[in-house]
């Protein structure tokens, strides 16, 4: 009901503005004033400096720790065999200190490996009473260790 009377209404100011040619300009001015927000940031230089000598420190330490590479004598990989080799891995010890990555396979061809987590006798209690036995991730012959477990905590 309300909508027809509106739309009666606006209909007859439409037709009362046309009939009426005593009104040359029909313009209307309306007062208007708004408001708006932005949002600015400032950058603050000091903090910005700190944080580009600290990138540039962490730069520097993660090159010294990678300078000289080429001076190792051979070739040498990221391959996780050659990376077990270098930190002394027990199914490796067998090999020479100076296998290249692409030989280690070779030398296990003939055993049955598997990545597993090995459980270590002894051990030691927590806080809560429990006993508890250091468990490793490591690679070994068969049957040498279980599945690893989800959830486990690994390490010596």
């Amino acid at each position: 009901m309300l909508d027809a009377l509106r739309d009666i209404a606006f209909r007859a100011s439409i037709r009362a503005a046309n009939d009426n040619a005593s009104l040359p300009n029909a313009a209307q001015e309306v007062p208007y004033t708004s408001t708006d927000e932005r949002t600015v940031y400032v950058t603050d230089r000091r903090y910005l400096v700190a944080a580009a000598v600290i990138s540039l420190f962490s730069v520097a330490a993660v090159a010294a720790t990678l300078w000289g590479w080429w001076e190792l004598g051979r070739e040498v990989s990221a391959s996780p065999l050659e990376i077990a080799k270098a930190f002394g891995a027990p199914l490796l010890h067998d090999m020479g200190s100076n296998v290249p990555w692409n030989k280690i396979p070779k030398g296990l061809a003939r055993e049955n490996i598997q990545f597993g987590e090995r459980v270590e006798l002894g051990g030691r209690r927590t806080s809560f009473g429990d006993w508890e036995r250091p468990r490793q991730l490591i690679l070994e012959r068969d049957g040498g260790v279980k599945k690893p477990t989800v959830g486990g905590l690994y390490g010596e």
